[in-house]
């Protein structure tokens, strides 16, 4: 049981959560409310009750942007393209 204080924080995959459900802990105060950077189908379509339900709010699956993990990413790139041009395995190859 979960206080009714307490907030639903998603960032890991939107089929983990039974969407109906928290739907439904939302508006009967059950729990405060639930923050999701996924969801079951995405993109959502307009009329979907996660993105109307009072108490849940939903982002576009871009949590993870900020200046640092933008410049994270590109040095991970930039190594990766070293690697590559050093003769040496990039630490990702997609085979």
């Amino acid at each position: 049981m979960m206080k009714e204080t307490a907030y639903i924080i998603n960032t890991a995959r939107g089929k983990i959560i039974v969407e109906q459900d928290l739907i439904d802990a939302v508006k009967e105060h059950k729990i405060k409310g639930a923050i999701l950077d996924v969801i079951k189908t995405e993109p959502p379509k307009a009329d979907d009750p996660m993105l109307s339900t009072k108490g849940i709010l939903v982002t576009p699956h871009i949590s993870h942007i900020s200046n640092q993990s933008l410049k994270a990413l590109k040095d991970y790139a930039l190594s990766n393209q070293l690697s590559v041009l050093r003769g040496q395995e990039p630490r990702n190859p997609v085979v």
